[in-house]
């Protein structure tokens, strides 16, 4: 969409065809680019008034376009979204079995480790000693020495891989 056809379309529908007129052959004066294409004596004279009512007439269609661009550009905003901030608490995991507790209670994981545990969708101790060994070892970026990791730190805590509950 070109300069003119969005000035006739969005933003002079409520002018009459004599305002339209003289913003159209005054586009520098009301918008302040392009270029003039009639004098105000050349409108006014087809227009059968003078000069200071021309002037007159562009004042007032540039009041109303800039009125009608303002309603536009709000519009366009986006509404504001305030986000609060809301603390959460630390959940109390002590008084649980230790199978129910989070994977990390287990104790300190290597970061690939961890990440595979995530990826694989392993949060508690019980979804973990549910898994067989090589059921983990078919998860990507799990290798023996995060295989070997685990079952140390499940050992500590008298839990296997693979185990029925």
């Amino acid at each position: 969409m070109d300069f003119k056809e969005f000035v006739y379309t969005r933003l002079m529908d409520k002018l009459d065809g004599r305002h339209q007129f003289v913003v159209m052959n005054r586009t520098l004066d009301v918008f302040g680019i392009g270029k003039n294409e009639m004098t105000l004596r050349e409108i006014g004279a087809s227009l059968g008034v003078t000069i200071e009512r021309i002037r007159q007439m562009a004042a007032k269609a540039k009041r109303r376009i800039n009125h009608k661009l303002s309603i536009l550009n709000e519009r366009l905003k986006e509404p504001q979204v305030v986000i609060k901030h809301v603390e959460k608490k630390p959940e109390t995991t002590e008084n649980l079995p230790i199978i129910y507790k989070p994977v990390a209670a287990l104790g300190e994981f290597s970061v690939r480790t961890a990440n595979c545990l995530k990826n694989e969708d392993i949060h508690t101790i019980e979804q973990l000693i549910r898994k067989k060994p090589y059921e983990l070892l078919r998860a990507p970026n799990f290798g023996r020495k995060s295989l070997r990791e685990v079952e140390v730190l499940l050992d500590y805590n008298n839990l296997k891989l693979g185990m029925e509950i």
